[in-house]
């Protein structure tokens, strides 16, 4: 596809996929701006998530670990081994780096 079409098509696929971003700093608002959240708990959180702002072509329920790296890494945000408050050690997101893609979004 070429043209206006094509273009305003890759906008709105960007617009969304942007959205995760805000998902992310959702979670972790509603969570209460932990420094970190495991992957695995991120992605259980997102899938509760109404809506198909980020992911309107497949299901939210379909999302896993390996596809959430996928959507957060355009935006330079890669799980890092964290050990959490409760003494787990795990692939985690940390809050300042879903922070930094917000202000390099919307700032």
């Amino acid at each position: 596809m070429a043209g206006p079409d094509a273009a305003r098509l890759r906008a709105d696929r960007t617009a969304s996929l942007d959205n995760i971003v805000m998902d992310c700093y959702e979670v972790f608002d509603r969570l209460g701006h932990p420094d970190a959240i495991s992957s695995q708990d991120l992605v259980r959180e997102l899938r509760q998530m109404p809506g198909p702002r980020w992911a309107p072509h497949w299901p939210r329920t379909a999302l896993t670990q390996r596809r959430l790296a996928e959507l957060l890494a355009p935006y330079e945000v890669f799980s890092r081994d964290v050990t959490l408050p409760d003494g787990r050690r795990r692939k985690s997101y940390r809050r300042s780096a879903i922070v930094g893609a917000l202000q390099e979004l919307y700032c």
